[in-house]
């Protein structure tokens, strides 16, 4: 759950060895616009917003149930990590939902796009790399060196985070 949009892929395991371990069976994106304000004393997650992301997340396990899945591994990523209120949050979209989240700290993003991209069949063949990965509430800055993870950082330089900030909006 980004802080701009929300992405989901509906994937299942693969048995052979020396193969990506699942085949991705759909993808698709949703605009939540979650981030929380610019005004540093107000880092909540309003109600509009929240409103905006029950939305999303309703279509989403909609598309889920018509696509017969087992199990939904939901996450949480810079605006809930900014968020003061993102517990209340996590709790109101379990209590009409049903489903779990879970905020993941800036170096757990990082690293979870990193397995990510180490899964792309497009970079198999790369051993070496440098990859950013700009959201809408942090950048995640990655380096992969013998197909080998050893760097993964997470800074709060989002894109949506850096127009409010410069715009005014």
């Amino acid at each position: 759950l980004g802080s701009n949009t929300s992405k989901v892929m509906v994937s299942e395991r693969t048995a052979l060895k020396n193969e990506i371990p699942f085949r991705v069976l759909s993808q698709s994106s949703y605009s939540c616009r979650l981030l929380p304000s610019c005004d540093q004393s107000k880092r909540v997650i309003e109600k509009g917003m929240l409103d905006r992301l029950l939305h999303c997340l309703q279509q989403i396990r909609s598309q889920l149930s018509d696509q017969s899945v087992e199990r939904i591994e939901a996450v949480g990523t810079a605006a809930f990590r900014l968020a003061d209120n993102a517990l209340e949050v996590v709790e109101q979209i379990y209590l009409k939902t049903g489903i779990s989240v879970r905020v993941l700290s800036g170096s757990e993003e990082a690293q979870a796009v990193a397995r990510g991209l180490l899964c792309d069949p497009e970079l198999s063949q790369w051993d070496q790399f440098v990859a950013f990965d700009l959201g809408g509430g942090s950048l995640e800055l990655l380096e992969v060196e013998g197909r080998a993870l050893t760097l993964a950082d997470s800074l709060p330089l989002g894109a949506v985070a850096l127009s409010q900030l410069f715009s005014g909006d």
